[in-house]
């Protein structure tokens, strides 16, 4: 797609809650508390939906993601199948394939670019809270470990990677530059 851009209307989630100036100026001084459960579950429904577009854009609008780009060299040596991966890994072996995932883009383009972000599957969290390397005496956690080795790159975890390794059946880790 060199060349070409391909763009398309996201529909945003909506429902039947508003509420005016008057009425928040009125609850305010009358100090009843609206409920905004409605407002707060339609707001996360849009940031999921916000966040599978940008994840897997959308195929029929020739919309692409992250994930399933065409121009975006995927490694799959890394890839972590459904009961498995990491999760049966040591903490050694998935601090080396993360300082691996960040490192790539630097070494890939001479140094011109290095990765800012690295969003990882939310279902991984508790595997890189838990999965330890030694520094020197100290035991430290994956994740804190590549915070202190990386300290300028912004680590999210994300719903939408849970399943998107290359087979669609297990979790995915992105790095990449913003």
């Amino acid at each position: 797609h060199q060349g070409l851009a391909a763009t398309g209307r996201i529909d945003w989630y909506h429902g039947g809650y508003e509420y005016f100036n008057r009425e928040l100026e009125y609850a305010r001084k009358m100090g009843v508390a609206l409920d905004s459960t409605l407002a707060d579950n339609y707001y996360k429904l849009g940031a999921e939906f916000i966040d599978r577009a940008i994840a897997f854009g959308n195929t029929n609008l020739g919309i692409y993601g992250m994930v399933n780009h065409p121009n975006i060299t995927v490694d799959t040596t890394a890839d972590l199948p459904a009961g498995g991966g990491w999760t049966a890994d040591t903490g050694a072996n998935i601090l080396t394939d993360l300082l691996y995932m960040i490192d790539t883009i630097e070494t890939d383009t001479n140094e011109a670019y290095a990765a800012t972000d690295l969003w990882i599957a939310q279902s991984l969290k508790s595997v890189l809270q838990t999965k330890f390397v030694t520094v020197g005496t100290d035991v430290v956690a994956v994740l804190d470990r590549v915070k202190q080795l990386r300290p300028g790159i912004n680590i999210q975890f994300w719903n939408a990677l849970n399943l998107a390794n290359s087979t669609s059946n297990g979790p995915r880790a992105i790095a990449y530059q913003r």
